[in-house]
C-alpha cells in the first residue's frame, strides 16, 4: 500500500478522531511494527516481496508484530539472523502445506471460513438476546399469575363474607371495603396484562406469554 498524503491523513485522524483516534494512533505507533504492516513506505520489504504478500493487513500487521517481537532487542547482526531464520521458517511452512497438504494451523484462512466465523458469531448473539427475552416472558408470567390469584382471592372473601354473613344487616361497609379491594387488584391486573402486550412475538417460541381467564 502506498499513501499519497500520509502524515496529512495521521494529523487528521488525531484532529478529527477525537480520544479515540487518539487512543488508536498512540497504540500503532508505540508498537513499531503496525504502520511498517499497512502501508509499504513506512516498511523495509523490499517491493517485489511486500508484492507477493498477502494484502490483509491484519496477517501482515501480525507477521510484523512476529518478527518485531522476536528481533526487538537484538543487535543489528543478530536481528539479521533472527529475520532470515523467519523468513526461512515461512518457506519451510510453506512447502511442507504444498507438498503435504499441512497447514501451519487448523484454519483454512479461506474466505468462506470468516463468513462461517462472523455467522455463528451473529447468531450465537441473536441466540442470546432471545433467551434473555425468554426470561423476561418468565418473569411477566410469575407476575401475571400472582396478580390474577390477587384478584381471585379479593373476590373470593367478598362472597365469603356475604354468604356467612347473610343474616347481619350492618357488613355494607366491610363489603365495600373488600370491593373496593378487589377493584384496585382488576386495575392492577389489567395493568400488568397490557405490559404483555410488548412482549408478543419475542423470545425464541419455546417461552409462551401464559393466558388467564378472568
Amino acid at each position: 500500500m502506498e499513501h499519497v498524503n500520509w502524515d496529512g491523513t495521521v494529523a487528521a485522524i488525531e484532529e478529527k478522531g477525537g480520544k479515540a483516534g487518539r487512543d488508536w494512533l498512540k497504540d500503532k505507533q508505540s508498537t513499531h511494527f503496525a504502520f511498517q504492516a499497512i502501508c509499504w513506505e513506512r516498511s523495509f520489504i523490499p517491493w517485489a516481496i511486500w508484492k507477493a504478500g498477502d494484502s490483509h493487513t491484519n496477517l501482515v500487521e501480525s507477521v510484523h508484530r512476529d518478527v518485531n517481537h522476536h528481533g526487538v532487542h537484538c543487535s543489528l547482526y543478530s536481528a539479521l539472523q533472527k529475520g532470515q531464520a523467519f523468513d526461512s521458517f515461512k518457506m519451510r511452512t510453506l512447502e511442507v502445506f504444498e507438498t503435504y497438504g499441512v497447514r501451519p494451523t487448523y484454519r483454512s484462512g479461506h474466505i468462506s471460513e470468516n463468513a462461517f466465523t462472523n455467522l455463528r458469531r451473529r447468531d450465537n448473539a441473536q441466540r442470546r438476546i432471545l433467551l434473555a427475552q425468554d426470561q423476561i416472558i418468565m418473569k411477566y408470567n410469575h407476575k401475571l399469575t400472582s396478580s390474577y390469584e390477587h384478584l381471585l382471592r379479593s373476590r373470593e372473601k367478598i362472597v365469603h363474607k356475604l354468604k356467612t354473613n347473610y343474616a347481619h344487616y350492618d357488613i355494607s361497609d366491610q363489603v365495600q371495603k373488600l370491593v373496593q379491594t378487589a377493584e384496585k387488584a382488576l386495575e392492577a391486573y389489567n395493568k400488568v396484562k397490557m405490559e404483555g402486550v410488548d412482549l408478543l412475538n419475542t423470545g425464541t417460541g419455546k417461552v409462551n406469554i401464559v393466558s388467564l381467564d378472568d
